[in-house]
């Protein structure tokens, strides 16, 4: 997803690009509930780092216009950012970028990684409410 974005970016489709930045950082805000190594849970920060990695200036400003035009919770765009990864459900691949970040990759290699008894659809609804505002 962070690839795809960067690509967006590259095509100077900023709208696209944030959409797929807001689900990056929606997917990474959810795994931050399944995955147990709380060092871990910096790859969300850290792919945030990595997307605006080298933007210039004018890049930058031009994706926080994407932003604005988005707009705040509540708006046609949020809304429908909304319904959508409402519909999608919550996220079933295996984490492992935000698992292998952590401390216990190395101190516990043999653990999964994961919450043990994670409820997948209750974490997904949380964060829909918590971090998205849905």
């Amino acid at each position: 997803m962070l690839l795809a974005a960067r690509s967006c970016v590259q095509k100077q489709d900023y709208d696209k690009a944030l959409r797929l930045f807001l689900l990056m950082q929606l997917r990474a805000y959810y795994d931050t509930t399944r995955v147990a190594d709380r060092t871990a849970h910096q790859a969300q920060f850290a792919l945030s780092l990595m997307f605006s990695d080298g933007l210039t200036t004018r890049t930058r400003g031009r994706f926080e216009k994407a932003f604005k035009r988005f707009g705040d919770s509540g708006s046609p765009a949020h809304i429908e950012f909304c319904r959508s990864v409402t519909k999608g459900g919550p996220p079933s691949y295996f984490p492992s970028y935000m698992i292998q970040h952590g401390m216990k990759a190395f101190t516990s290699p043999r653990s999964d990684g994961l919450v043990r008894g994670h409820n997948p659809r209750l974490a997904w609804q949380k964060t829909l409410r918590n971090y998205m505002k849905c």
